[in-house]
């Protein structure tokens, strides 16, 4: 029995040895997996220099750039123009009104960069000081979808006969909206006792309506349409040699004073109006110089600076025309004499917008673009406003080189004749 359990022992004993064995030949058999089935291999971390995630490198990179980021300084506002280089030298005059005497009346362009819409100003000044100031069409002194483009007139009339001198001027202004081209506002203030200039508004706003070519004569007939001009009071006039005289000794008086300036090549006596009293013709030494017309109306001279030196006139038919340019732009000027003083009447423009690039057409003929008081046109219609306001077939050319007086000359000639 003993040997029995003995032998049983024995056989369980190989069989658990046999099973061990067989499991392990089965582990060594079994076929390396792909590298693909491997889980993956964790990267090494260096705990001292880890490394940075993608996320991290992206918030690196923005903080970078910010710092490369420069901000850019603040436009600081155009600093206001002087007075000085606004003033608008032909509109600016030494006279004398009633009751303040002799005055300087200045007019001043808009200081566009700090009010784009600006409108022109006017100030008087006596001894050096400004004493009154002229007031805009409307609080702000700024225009609504329009732009200054120039004084074209002043006049210092006593327009409501009160004994008083007043103040016409006429502007002219830009339209945003080009096709409607330049147009012209007048605006009238009457004086007073104390020397104060109050604008009419009334009356500016009804001679704009009623008024459509606007002179300082068209506005001065309109308001004395129901009068009889014998009846308003003149300015009185000396007797004819007297008058005679005066033009003669003022026109001697402005070469004393304006000689030493330079800039003169010589001087010529023309017939632009039809009255007894010439235009003194002063003739610059070169383009820049330019040319002046000066007349004498109402007791002084008035002084008319044109644009290089060429310009022709139709003899006593009160029509001069400063026609001139270079570099590509040309223009013509066309004035005549308004209370003594030479006006601009209309004008216009012609010439290549960059002379740096001229084109031309299938003839070999520059390409130029022309503008008729800012109105664009074709180059034969530009010609025909022109002759309809300065027929060129009746035209003088202003002076002949070097046969005009030089000054010792032009004196003794006012003073001879």
């Amino acid at each position: 029995m003993r040997k029995k359990k003995v032998m049983l022992l024995c056989t369980l004993i190989f069989c658990c040895i046999l099973s061990a064995c067989g499991q392990k030949k089965e582990e060594k058999s079994e076929k390396p997996r792909p590298a693909a089935e491997l889980p993956e291999k964790e990267p090494d971390i260096d705990k001292k220099n880890p490394v940075k995630k993608d996320t991290d490198k992206t918030e690196d990179k923005k903080k970078e750039d910010k710092k490369d980021v420069k901000t850019a300084p603040k436009a600081e506002k155009p600093k206001e123009k002087p007075e000085a280089e606004r003033l608008i030298q032909d509109q600016t005059f030494d006279t004398e009104l009633i009751p303040l005497g002799n005055v300087t009346f200045a007019s001043y362009l808009p200081d566009t960069s700090q009010m784009p819409y600006g409108d022109a100003e006017f100030k008087v000044s006596q001894n050096q000081q400004v004493i009154a100031v002229l007031s805009g069409m409307n609080q702000s002194n700024t225009r609504k979808e329009e732009t200054f483009h120039k004084v074209e007139a002043v006049s210092f009339p006593d327009y409501n006969q009160d004994g008083y001198d007043d103040i016409i001027i006429i502007c002219s202004y830009l339209p945003d909206d080009r096709t409607k081209g330049v147009y012209s506002e007048s605006r009238l203030y009457y004086g007073s006792a104390e020397g104060r200039f109050t604008l009419d508004i009334g009356l500016s706003e009804q001679v704009n309506v009623d008024i459509m070519e606007k002179t300082i004569q068209n506005i001065l007939d309109f308001l004395y349409q129901d009068t009889d001009y014998a009846e308003i009071p003149q300015t009185d006039e000396p007797d004819d040699s007297q008058a005679d005289t005066a033009w003669k000794q003022a026109f001697a008086d402005y070469i004393h004073n304006t000689y030493g300036q330079g800039g003169v090549a010589g001087y010529q006596l023309i017939y632009v109006n039809d009255d007894d009293i010439p235009e003194l013709a002063v003739i610059g030494n070169c383009e820049a110089a330019g040319c002046r017309i000066v007349t004498y109306a109402n007791g002084q001279t008035y002084e008319k600076h044109l644009r290089r030196t060429n310009f022709t006139y139709i003899e006593r038919e009160n029509l001069l025309c400063n026609s001139d340019g270079v570099m590509d732009g040309y223009y013509d000027l066309v004035y005549c004499i308004i209370d003594g003083q030479m006006t601009l009447i209309a004008e216009g423009n012609y010439g290549a917008e960059d002379n740096s690039s001229l084109q031309v057409d299938e003839n070999g003929n520059l390409i130029y673009k022309y503008y008729w008081n800012g109105v664009e046109m074709t180059e034969e219609d530009y010609n025909s406003a022109l002759n309809e306001v300065y027929d060129m077939s009746k035209a003088a050319q202003g002076y002949e080189t070097g046969a005009y007086y030089t000054v010792e000359e032009i004196l003794a000639e006012l003073e001879n004749n």
